[in-house]
């Protein structure tokens, strides 16, 4: 078997849940697919780049339109967590990704000044990591568990 075409980079299917009659249990079954080109590729093209997360944000979106009636869920790991895809498709879809436990997060930045040609952003507020989240979490519904093991 041969390497995999380094220019290509196929994104996860689409699936839905369908029940049939034979396996007596729900299935995911993929209905979409793309095919979205690597960043050397369209540079040697002569293409504008369009990253993974803007893919898969068309292609939920693109989803959600076909299937308006319907919850969409959508589970990724750890790359699709992107700050912008989320909130892209947060009144759309539930997305389901992998965050770091030391993950650095922050309050919302506050809303630019309408008008302004330039939005300086500042640093705002840092919030619990979601380590120290789980751990505040942990002594507040075990206590005893705290006291007895000071390696948490």
């Amino acid at each position: 078997m041969g390497q995999p075409d380094k220019k290509e980079r196929h994104l996860p299917r689409q699936c839905a849940q369908q029940p049939l009659s034979w396996p007596r249990r729900v299935w995911a079954l993929p209905f979409l697919t793309v095919l979205a080109p690597s960043e050397r590729y369209a540079k040697e093209a002569g293409k504008r780049h369009k990253k993974v997360a803007d893919w898969v944000r068309q292609m939920l979106l693109q989803l959600k339109s076909w299937l308006p009636g319907r919850q969409v869920i959508a589970v990724g790991d750890s790359s699709y967590a992107v700050l912008e895809l989320l909130a892209a498709v947060r009144s759309h879809v539930t997305f389901i990704t992998r965050l770091r436990l030391d993950a650095a997060l922050y309050e919302p930045a506050p809303a630019c000044e309408p008008g302004r040609a330039e939005c300086n952003r500042k640093k705002v507020e840092r919030l619990l990591s979601l380590q120290d989240c789980q751990y505040q979490i942990i002594k507040h519904a075990f206590p005893s568990i705290i006291e007895n093991h000071t390696h948490l």
